[in-house]
């Protein structure tokens, strides 16, 4: 994927897998900056931070996460049955859970029969596994919840990893839901495209852009 994308996003993704991008934390190990604070928040200045934790850039981690959702969204809406409905909590979208609980998965295909669910985490890599266990732990209910209203349920929690590396639970979904691997790959360039953003404006005013979105491949228009 790096190899096919532009130079400096390239640059991007591999100093950021090096762990040498120039964070608070390494100015400071490098002996450029008289501390590791971030400059936003009274934190350790780490990649994970900057990427994922900062709460004054939690507005640019939703835009990321939204960017990633609404990409697959699209590839799944190419291959929606009839009779079935395709919710996707994104801006604009209709959302009415069809199940009596507050809780809003990032997609729902719902049919008269089953209700699928999944729910995307767009997690530092390291953080994946917490974070799978962490959405699966609060969903684990929703299947049982189903049954109650003569749906057959399944819940899916994925995670996309900042620097554009799929977790073991993102792999194992879409080898069951056949979501093909140029799909996985769009996501994960999108995902890494849009941290590099992030990282552009980390000690800027975030400008609030329009989800990043790029074209389907003609492969998922086939499907």
């Amino acid at each position: 994927m790096i190899w096919g994308l532009p130079a400096q996003t390239a640059e991007f993704a591999t100093k950021a897998a090096l762990d040498v991008l120039p964070t608070r934390a390494n100015l400071h190990r490098w002996r450029v900056a008289v501390n590791s604070i971030c400059r936003r928040c009274e934190v350790k200045d780490t990649l994970c931070h900057t990427l994922n934790y900062c709460a004054p850039l939690l507005p640019a981690y939703k835009w990321r996460h939204n960017s990633v959702l609404q990409h697959l969204h699209k590839f799944i809406i190419q291959r929606q049955i009839p009779g079935q409905t395709i919710l996707a909590d994104l801006p604009g979208q209709t959302y009415v859970m069809p199940l009596p609980t507050p809780y809003r998965p990032d997609l729902v295909l719902v049919t008269a029969t089953d209700i699928q669910m999944v729910e995307l985490t767009i997690a530092f890599e390291a953080n994946s596994s917490t974070s799978h266990a962490r959405k699966a732990t609060k969903y684990a209910d929703l299947p049982a919840m189903a049954v109650t209203v003569g749906l057959t349920g399944s819940v899916a929690c994925i995670e996309m990893g900042s620097r554009g590396i799929p977790s073991p639970g993102w792999k194992a979904w879409a080898a069951a839901a056949k979501i093909p691997q140029h799909v996985t790959d769009e996501c994960a360039s999108i995902a890494l495209r849009a941290s590099q953003i992030i990282w552009m404006h980390r000690d800027t005013t975030w400008p609030d852009p329009p989800l990043l979105s790029i074209p389907l491949s003609p492969e998922s228009k086939c499907i």
